[in-house]
């Protein structure tokens, strides 16, 4: 789900590392993988914020955000104040 969200919602993303990023990003921009994770960072709270009914309707919650990778304290505790019921 934060691989589709990063490559169909975050355009600036596919901008950035698609066809043609090389000169999109022009230097602005660091190493590929640290650039994912905080897209994917940002990506897990819009998802969060954004389909807050279909989590809830599936049951997802908390812990299955704590075990993704790489979760900054934000995301986390966005997930612990919008999924605890």
């Amino acid at each position: 789900m934060v691989t589709h969200y990063r490559h169909t919602h975050i355009t600036s993303w596919d901008k950035c590392w698609g066809r043609g990023g090389r000169f999109y990003r022009s230097g602005w921009f660091g190493d590929y993988e640290s650039e994912k994770r905080q897209v994917n960072e940002r990506a897990k709270r819009q998802i969060i914020r954004k389909a807050l009914d279909y989590l809830l309707f599936h049951k997802i919650n908390v812990k299955h955000f704590e075990m993704l990778e790489s979760n900054q304290l934000e995301t986390i505790e966005l997930a612990k104040k919008m999924l605890t019921q």
